[in-house]
C-alpha cells in the first residue's frame, strides 16, 4: 500500500490515518505476513527527513494494533536537500516499490494466498456484501469460499459414528485416521475453490468438528482424553 504524505497534508496526518486504521483492526483473518505492506512517500527537505520519518515510525509502531493490521512500514523521500526532486530519487522510488511488490508476492505464494483475478473479483464482491451487512466484522476468505459448500453441521456425529464402526469391526486404527484425513482433503476443496493452505482450511473449517466428533466417540466408549 503506497501512500503519498503530501496527499494527506504531511507525515503527521498520515500517522493519524494509520493509527485510525490500526484501531479499527484488520479487515480479514488472513495470516499476518500478507497484511498490507506500507510504503510512505514523503516530500521533505533532505536535511529534516530522517528525524521526521523516525518520529512517524515511533508514533505509528507504538500503536498496539498496528502489527495486527500491517506487516511492514517503509518511509522514503523524493525531495533532495536542495528543495527539489532529483531524477535519481524517482529511480530509487521505483526500485523500492518493485522490491515491496516482490516481497508481497513472495509472502502470498508462501501462504497460498496469491489469488487469480477471477478469485479476486469474487472475493471483492463477497467482502463488499460482508461489509454492507456487518461493517466491523472480520472477513474470512475461507468461509466465503465455502459459502455454497458449507461443512455439514452433522460432521462431528458422522465422524463419531464412523469411528464406532471401525472399533466394532476391530479394524486397524491407522487405517481409520488415513481414511478420515483423505475424506477431509477431498471435501476441503470444492471445484474452482482457491487452493488455500490445507492446514489453514482444516484449522478454520474442520478442527473444532473433529475434536467434537472424537470426544463424542470417546464418551460413547466411556473413554477419556484431553483434546
Amino acid at each position: 500500500m503506497c501512500l503519498f504524505a503530501q496527499d494527506y497534508g504531511g507525515l503527521d496526518a498520515v500517522a493519524e490515518t494509520l493509527m485510525t486504521w490500526a484501531t479499527i483492526g484488520p479487515a480479514s483473518n488472513l495470516e499476518h505476513p500478507i497484511r498490507p505492506r506500507l510504503l510512505i512517500v514523503a516530500n521533505i527537505s533532505g536535511n529534516h527527513f530522517a528525524s521526521e520519518a523516525m518520529r512517524l515510525q515511533l508514533k505509528v509502531l507504538s500503536h498496539p494494533g498496528f502489527s495486527d493490521s500491517f506487516s511492514s512500514l517503509n518511509v522514503i523521500n523524493v525531495l533532495g536537500a536542495g528543495g527539489h526532486t532529483p531524477r535519481g530519487h524517482f529511480s530509487a522510488f521505483e526500485q523500492v516499490l518493485t522490491e515491496e511488490i516482490r516481497l508481497q508476492r513472495a509472502a502470498r505464494i508462501n501462504t497460498h494466498t496469491l489469488f487469480s483475478m477471477v478469485h479476486i473479483a469474487a472475493f471483492f464482491d463477497l467482502a463488499l456484501q460482508n461489509f454492507a451487512l456487518s461493517p466491523l466484522s472480520t472477513f474470512s476468505f475461507i468461509h466465503a469460499s465455502r459459502e455454497d459448500f458449507k461443512v455439514s453441521p452433522n460432521f462431528a456425529h458422522h465422524l463419531s459414528s464412523f469411528m464406532s464402526v471401525f472399533a466394532d469391526n476391530k479394524l486397524p486404527d491407522h487405517i481409520a485416521w488415513e481414511f478420515i484425513a483423505s475424506v477431509i482433503i477431498l471435501d476441503a476443496f470444492p471445484p474452482d475453490m482457491h487452493m488455500f493452505s490445507p492446514s489453514e482450511v482444516f484449522r478454520i473449517l474442520y478442527r473444532e468438528a473433529c475434536a467434537l466428533g472424537i470426544q463424542e466417540y470417546l464418551n460413547s466408549r466411556q473413554l477419556s482424553t484431553d483434546l
